[in-house]
């Protein structure tokens, strides 16, 4: 799930179709944890809507020890 603080998508302009997709996620109450965010792309290992992303996320600093870390949880390739 993006991590969006609570007003974030508002302030960043989230199209209400986008939303979307989280909410389903939310009502189909699936075991976040454990999937990767719905706005990732396992195809293209990229966020569909990173011009949207939340502020979470874009602290978060490519090439880290916890991205590392992440990939390794997700077990996506580094």
């Amino acid at each position: 799930m993006p991590p969006f603080q609570p007003g974030e998508e508002a302030v960043r302009a989230v199209p209400g179709d986008l939303l979307q997709l989280i909410q389903a996620r939310i009502d189909a109450d699936q075991q976040f944890e454990l999937l990767p965010c719905v706005w990732y792309d396992l195809q293209t290992r990229k966020c569909q809507y990173y011009d949207y992303r939340p502020q979470a996320c874009r602290d978060f600093e490519i090439g880290s020890d916890l991205c590392r870390l992440s990939r390794w949880d997700e077990h996506i390739d580094t």
